[in-house]
């Protein structure tokens, strides 16, 4: 008989023995036939007396199955050698993970952590009754590779290249933690609700007081806004203020039990028990005031970079950068008000220091350099110039890039990595080609390849059965002595090979250490399979500038199947050769990185295990062999830059060597085919920013850093960047030709366009009835109409609803009751109201907030970035204005919502005021013309509402939006059904009279007094006031009606929002006045009068307007001459029937004269009055005004032209005359009377500076501030009084008008509008400002500035347009080839001339005064440090009189050097000069020859050295018009601060060198004044 062990033995046809395992065959009750393996001693009773016989005489030599669980007692899974044992018995695929002590079955109660490091294998299971289940699984002895199947990561590794900023800024590798530590911290979780209720309340208390009392400091110099700065402290809404709480609450913790910590017992800490607002408040100002306790907070805030909260790993790891940034945020809000509530309940005072004097506290010094690192992001190096050469190619450096260049590079080594692999074949039995071994294995339909992305698995490779990854294995030749040196070699040359074809296949050109760093195993592996089209994805979180912004890439099948070979097959072969035992592997992973064309790569840093404890080098070398993909452990690191970029000498083989680019060039030619050449599908403003961003360029580049959702498997991946990701990457590999000749790139299920999905909901007229009582009341019942199309709009499968409307009808209802109705049945259902303003969302919210909707503003969607996850919608409805319609950002998200969510339905989307998309075309055109891009098909339902838009109004509207305009009015008629309940003329309960005035100033005359006598007839009315320019607006609203709420569009959004909430909602304020933004939805019955004033509106604007007056009222338009437009056709006729025009714009028939053209036969007796009382008014005339307009002539204007010195403006001098103190009475004396301080609140309450309020572009802004100045500017006194406040410049006892939480300083503002009208106005009418300062103080030029601010703007934008346009566009200027030949002899001309001072101790104002000056003033030199600069004050006082007298800035500034002073000692910050000491030093450094290193001036050039230098040079007339000359398109600039702006541009010298403005004049001084 043959051997047991090589042998089946058939006792039966039930019964078999396969080497040594008793095998019977079992048929279960559903007739299923299978072979299990038992245990003889207790199957004996199933058994014939043959088969016992037969059996008996090799029960000797049976194996006891029981001894698995002696053997394995803790692992389930058992290996066997049998090939005929798993070929004879019934196998089954069961789950495995890897445990301390073996292997477990994956069942319902295993961990996610567990499930995702499980594999699937081929079992022969082994059940005994009363023992557990045991598996035995094939495992071949004999063939050594197959033990290297091993995928177990043991520990995880960190190193530089997956965190660089928390190791190489934070030092996270220094904190140890012990088991203790991690039992403490974990602790957090039982008291996490205590701590984020302390936090929550802590910041709840702080935070209103602060707001209210807090007024020191309203202006902060931040890193986000280094040039104007803001708001000081920031505002935050409430949902943030609870994220901050939730996300300090971890801190507090800590700061609870610090103490406690291992590595914590050499720090100070404060003696504070953390209990309460209080004592929190008391901890964070201790940490930060006090130095001893700054290693405390640094400590702390390190020791946040880990993710300690998390129960997932039971060693934490730490934070994204991302995450890590939000936590900073969260700290840093928190600390300042808790810091701030000190100040605020005088416990401090001076609290506040620290957040603006950099030496009072280590802490928050620290605090605010790190957060700087965090954020700040690394500009791009050295840019490329590329030229398109069409149809395919780009030159770059002179050197022709094309589509042929990269496939025949792709073909290169793709052609290197088969001739290794044939040559490895030599050795090696069954090693199958890259197609099929990925057909076996990739392509197999046994492999399962959905994982979740929040815990992946381990390794890739568990996602394949183990036995499929056997088939592929190969053996060696059994008579071949395998060359090891050369097959490590060529797998590691393969590796190469792989890189590049990754390099290429990626879309988006990758930096070399982001391939580097790609790891199909252990912690943040970065590779994964799509499911579907079983491509290799790429999902990686490096960037230069260490911002932890996500890439996320996709290679074609082809390369995908060359890297899965090279990572299984290929791996298994290396490891085999390395042997069991290698241990070869560097800690430096990154060791040779220092070849001069790798400017990409980072610092080297070592890798080390994630928990800080040791591991062994055999443990270190396995965990990178099994983790990492392009490893070379010939050298014991990662394969190196030197390897990569050999292959650009030698490829592409058919380009000649002296056209081969560099990896940079290549890099930059790259992107420039993706951007010019490559088409998406539906290419628009997204794909190209995700072009950008597949690049890996900066948010500036591109678009904004999007937040990537990886939660789900990659066939749910479904943000918007991934979804355009894998537009461009496949319209990539389609230009390319990439793959197998075919489209390989099969879209994820998922990942397509997603079809509209219907409501799962039973409707019926009784849910809208039961929606109608829960919104307006158990006495609900519908208006005539209302039930027929809100039941269409709930129950019908209609889809477009065009409904008009008078106002007062009930419009609202329509949409909000179905969409009670639908949130009872369905919570994930989300819908869209879009208003044409900013001004009407508050409105729209209100209408929308009962009946248990909850609402949000569309905004909100998108304010951490366009991708919008399922868990962001946390409202019913989200309301928006039409900008927010059109943005892209909406747009992207409605087109694709059937793709990005897949739980929740898109409800309705509804444009209220529909009929602005059309009448506001001429100017809102380029906002809106992005609408008709939204597939509003997807949409349950859209509505388009509008009272005002006629039959043709509503069709041109629906054309626009794309969706048809086949209008009917017959329920049976063919298109779609208009919905017109406007079947009666409007606005016959309102009186409407049309007025003319010669001028606009009769009209504010009128409107002044007709108001003031009308408010007086009632105390409960109010009043809309309609102006057609901004700046009527404000002249009314500041000055006449200082009491009232004026709008316009050029106010902040949360300032509009919360002056027409106020309107609506406060009693006490009865005026409001506004553009035509007011005219619509303000629906409040307590309005009685409407006034148009100086515009005529349209028709349809006009019944919007009148019909502001619901229950009826008094509708006055006053208009002049300017008030006509010829060409607009749709304008009010003023001298024709209102009513009539009213009834032709709806078509309707003429009813007569309704209340209009001095008909009053239908009015109330309650509305005849009204309007008798009102007009009965009898107004004063010019001479009964007792004062008139002063004007300060300048030349008249001229058509078509904005020369400033053609600009007409008027000062005016307001009468009565403003008192100081005193109190200006502007209405009856029944009305309240009004002080200049009210007039100053009304008008510069809600601006910071001067720009702001004069409407200027933003981006000019924060070049056009005004720095070191003050009063000394001025030769003429801007205050009467002695003694005066500083604030306001007024007196102290009754004259100062700074206001109740005045947060702007009015002498701040003062000294910018004199500096304003200073550089714009010619000299003669800057003497009438100044008799207006001399005659009525500062606080009258304020209030008339208000009147000028249109011209003013005009002034400045001609005056000084050029000047910021060429700072805005940082032009760069041609050097002077006459001057200097190149920029070595103007540096070291510079570097000269500076030594000379120094050595001779000149004085720097007189020697860039005049010419060849020899003065001296060694008091500039001798300080050293820049905190002793008053000394240098008290230097240049000294001499001042004396010795700068003649000289133009002091004879121009009456006599006094103050403002020299003033100028030299004002400190100026690196943002507002540009100029740092330690930048401009390093970049006078010269060579001095070839190969020789550069040499250091000698002289360190201090900012106030500078700023001296920069001063005389300004004020020197003769040598700034030679500069001039020098430099043509240089701005020319009126004020010393844009003087300084001016430096920070460069000046382009031969051989692209660029050289700072500053340094090229001072050269230039120098030879001119020695000339």
């Amino acid at each position: 008989m043959s051997d047991l062990n090589s042998q089946s033995i058939n006792v039966s046809d039930r019964i078999s023995i396969v080497d040594g395992f008793f095998v019977m065959v079992e048929t279960s009750e559903n007739n299923v036939t299978k072979k299990v393996i038992k245990n003889y001693e207790t199957s004996t009773w199933k058994l014939t007396n043959k088969e016992i016989t037969m059996v008996s005489n090799y029960k000797d030599r049976l194996f006891d199955i029981t001894s698995y669980h002696t053997e394995y007692p803790n692992s389930e899974l058992i290996p066997h050698n049998s090939h005929l044992l798993f070929e004879n018995c019934t196998t089954i695929e069961k789950k495995f993970y890897p445990t301390n002590e073996g292997f477990k079955s994956v069942n319902s109660r295993t961990s996610k952590k567990d499930i995702s490091e499980s594999q699937t294998y081929s079992v022969i299971p082994i059940r005994l009754k009363g023992l557990p289940n045991k598996y035995l699984y094939y495992k071949n002895d004999t063939d050594n590779i197959q033990s290297f199947l091993n995928v177990t990561i043991s520990r995880d590794i960190i190193q530089s290249r997956d965190s660089s900023f928390f190791e190489q800024e934070m030092c996270v590798g220094e904190i140890k933690f012990n088991e203790a530590d991690l039992q403490l911290l974990r602790s957090f979780h039982a008291y996490k609700i205590e701590m984020e209720n302390l936090s929550s309340g802590a910041f709840s208390a702080w935070y209103p007081e602060v707001r209210r009392l807090y007024h020191r400091r309203n202006i902060h110099h931040s890193y986000v806004n280094p040039t104007s700065g803001e708001a000081f402290p920031r505002s935050y809404k409430k949902e943030t203020r609870e994220k901050y709480a939730r996300l300090v609450a971890p801190f507090l913790f800590l700061a609870k039990i610090v103490d406690r910590l291992s590595f914590a017992t050499t720090v100070a800490i404060p003696e504070y028990v953390i209990e309460d607002a209080n004592s929190v408040s008391s901890w964070l100002y201790a940490v930060h005031s006090d130095s001893d306790y700054s290693a405390l907070w640094i400590l702390m805030m390190r020791v946040c970079c880990f993710n300690w909260t998390s129960l997932t790993s039971e060693i934490p790891v730490v934070h994204k950068i991302n995450a890590y940034r939000e936590f900073f945020d969260g700290v840093k809000a928190f600390a300042t008000y808790g810091i701030l509530v000190r100040v605020t309940t005088s416990l401090d005072t001076n609290a506040d220091d620290m957040f603006f004097n950099r030496n009072v506290s280590e802490s928050w010094n620290w605090t605010s350099n790190i957060y700087h690192r965090v954020v700040q992001a690394y500009q791009d190096y050295k840019k490329f110039n590329t030229k398109v050469v069409p149809p395919d190619a780009v030159l770059i450096s002179s050197k022709k890039f094309s589509k042929a260049y990269i496939q025949v590079f792709y073909n290169d080594v793709k052609n290197c990595f088969e001739k290794n692999l044939n040559d490895i074949r030599e050795f090696y039995d069954n090693l199958l080609p890259v197609s099929a071994a990925a057909d076996c294995v990739l392509n197999s339909r046994h492999a399962i390849m959905n994982e979740n992305r929040n815990v992946p698995k381990v390794s890739m490779l568990l996602l394949f059965p183990s036995f499929i990854l056997q088939r592929i294995c190969p053996s060696l030749k059994p008579t071949c002595a395998p060359d090891k040196e050369s097959i490590i070699k060529k797998i590691t040359e393969m590796g190469v090979c792989i890189m590049w074809m990754v390099y290429f296949s990626a879309g988006g050109p990758y930096r070399f250490p982001e391939m580097l760093v790609l790891k199909y195993a252990g912690n943040q592996r970065n590779l994964f399979v799509d499911p579907v089209s079983r491509c290799i994805e790429i999902i990686t979180q490096y960037s230069k500038s260490g911002d932890g912004k996500r890439s996320y890439k996709v290679l074609d099948k082809m390369t995908s199947d060359y890297m899965f070979y090279y990572v299984v097959v290929l791996r298994l072969i290396l490891r085999s050769q390395l042997g069991a035992d290698f241990d070869g592997m560097n800690c430096d992973l990154f060791g040779e990185l220092d070849d001069d064309d790798s400017e990409d790569i980072r610092e080297i840093d070592v890798a080390r295990p994630a928990d800080g404890l040791e591991m062994s080098s055999l443990e270190f070398t396995d965990n990178i062999l099994q983790s990492f993909l392009f490893v070379d452990p010939a050298a014991g690191t990662l394969i190196n830059y030197r390897q990569f970029a050999a292959f650009l000498k030698i490829y592409p083989s058919k380009v000649d060597s002296h056209m081969r680019l560099g990896f940079r060039e290549m890099r930059h030619g790259m992107v420039s085919l993706l951007r010019n050449y490559v088409e998406a599908d539906g290419e628009d403003v997204t794909t190209m920013a995700t072009k950008e961003n597949l690049a890996g360029h900066s948010a500036a580049t591109g678009t904004s850093v999007y937040g990537v959702d990886h939660s789900r498997a990659a066939a749910g991946m479904t943000t918007v960047e991934i979804i355009f990701a894998i537009k461009v990457i496949a319209a990539w590999h389609a230009w390319l030709g990439f793959g197998y000749g075919k489209d390989e790139l099969v879209e994820a299920e998922g990942l397509t366009n997603g079809q509209k999905r219907g409501f799962p909901l039973t409707r019926s007229l009784r849910d809208l009835y039961r929606s109608g009582e829960k919104v307006y009341g158990k006495d609900f019942k519908f208006r005539e109409g209302q039930s027929d199309c809100a039941m269409e709009i709930y129950a019908s499968e209609t889809h477009l609803f065009p409904i008009q409307a008078l106002p007062g009808y009930g419009k609202t209802a329509l949409i909000q009751l179905p969409l009670v109705a639908v949130a009872q049945q369905h919570s994930h259902v989300i819908s869209f109201v879009f208003v044409p303003y900013v001004a009407l969302e508050t409105n729209m919210r209100l209408r929308l907030s009962t009946g248990g909707l909850t609402y949000g503003a569309v905004k909100s969607l998108f304010a951490n970035g366009p991708a919008v996850a399922e868990g962001d919608f946390r409202c019913n409805v989200y309301v928006g204005t039409f900008s927010d319609l059109a943005s892209d950002n909406f747009i992207t998200m409605m087109n694709d919502w059937y793709t990005l969510y897949q739980n929740i339905l898109l409800g309705m989307v509804v444009i209220d005021e529909f009929h602005n998309l059309v009448t506001e075309q001429s100017y809102r055109g380029s906002t809106f013309k992005s609408i008709p891009d939204i597939n509003f098909s997807l949409s349950w339902k859209l509505i388009c509402m509008t009272g005002t838009a006629g039959k043709n109004l509503m069709k041109e509207g629906l054309r626009f939006i794309g969706v048809g305009d086949s209008l009917t009015t017959n329920i049976t008629g063919s298109g779609v059904f208009y919905y017109n309940y406007v079947t009666s003329v409007p606005l016959v309960n309102v009186v409407k009279t049309f007025d003319y005035f010669d001028d606009h100033d009769a009209i504010v005359q009128k409107v002044k007094y007709v108001v003031t006598k009308f408010l007086t007839y009632a105390d409960d009315t109010k009043v809309i006031i309609v102006c057609r320019e901004k700046s009527t607006v404000e002249l009314l609203g500041a000055v006449t009606f200082c009491d009232s709420i004026w709008v316009h569009g050029d106010l902040p959004t949360e300032v509009k929002l919360k002056k027409l909430q106020d309107f609506i909602q406060d009693s006490s304020k009865r005026i409001l006045i506004g553009t035509k933004l007011v005219s619509e939805s303000i629906d409040i019955p307590e309005v009685k009068m409407v006034l148009i004033v100086d515009y005529l509106p349209s028709v349809g604007e006009y019944i919007q307007t009148a019909g502001r007056l619901r229950q009826g009222g008094l509708c006055y338009t006053y208009w002049t001459r300017r008030s006509v437009c010829e060409d607009d056709k749709q304008q009010v006729d003023p001298q024709k029937c209102i009513t009539n025009q009213v009834s032709k714009f709806y078509g309707l028939a003429n009813i007569g004269h309704q209340l209009c053209c001095g008909n009053d036969v239908n009015i109330t007796q309650e509305l005849k009055n009204m309007a008798d009382y009102t007009l009965n008014v009898e107004t004063t005339t010019n001479e009964e005004n007792d004062g008139g307009i002063e004007t300060i002539e300048v030349e008249p204007t001229m058509a078509n032209t904005i020369e400033p010195a053609n600009i007409e403006l008027t000062i005016n001098t307001l009468h009565p005359q403003v008192p100081r103190g005193g109190e200006l009475q502007l209405a009856p004396k029944r009305r309240r009377m009004n002080t200049t301080k009210d007039i100053l609140q009304s008008l510069f309450g809600n601006c910071t500076n001067v720009f702001d309020f004069s409407g200027l572009p933003q981006e000019a802004i924060k070049y056009l501030h005004f720095y070191g100045v003050g009063e000394s500017y001025f030769d003429f006194p801007l205050k009467s009084a002695a003694q005066t406040c500083y604030k306001c410049l007024g007196e102290k006892v009754e004259g100062c008008v700074c206001w109740k939480d005045s947060q702007i300083s009015i002498r701040k503002i003062g000294l910018e509008v004199l500096l304003l009208y200073k550089s714009v106005l010619p000299g003669g009418s800057f003497d009438g400002v100044k008799r207006n300062i001399l005659d009525g103080g500062l606080h009258r030029v304020l209030i008339q500035f208000v009147t000028n601010k249109v011209s003013m703007k005009k002034l400045v934008e001609a005056k000084l347009s050029k000047f910021y346009t060429a700072m805005i566009g940082f032009r760069r200027l041609r050097y002077p080839e006459r001057v200097f030949k190149h920029d070595g002899q103007m540096t070291s001309t510079y570097n000269i001339m500076w030594e000379s001072l120094l050595n001779r101790k000149l004085d720097i104002i007189s020697f860039f005064s005049t010419k060849r000056s020899t003065l001296t003033l060694p008091e500039l030199w001798s300080i050293v440090s820049e905190s002793s600069f008053d000394e240098r004050i008290v230097a240049l006082r000294r001499v001042g009189s004396s010795r700068y007298g003649r000289y133009a800035f002091v004879i121009q500034h009456g006599g006094r050097i103050d403002y020299l002073l003033d100028a030299i000692g004002f400190d100026y910050l690196e943002f507002m000069v540009g100029y740092d000491q330690n930048k401009d030093f390093n970049s006078r450094k010269e060579y001095i020859g070839r190969n020789l290193p550069k040499k250091a001036p000698s002289v360190k050039v201090e900012q106030k050295l500078y700023i001296m230098m920069q001063f005389a040079i300004f004020h020197n007339e003769e040598f700034r018009a030679l500069v001039y000359r020098v430099f043509p398109d240089l701005p020319t600039v009126g004020f010393f601060s844009h003087w300084l702006q001016l430096q920070k541009l460069k000046v382009t010298f031969p051989h692209d060198q660029s050289r700072p403005l500053y340094q090229v004049i001072g050269a230039m001084y120098w030879k001119w004044s020695n000339f």
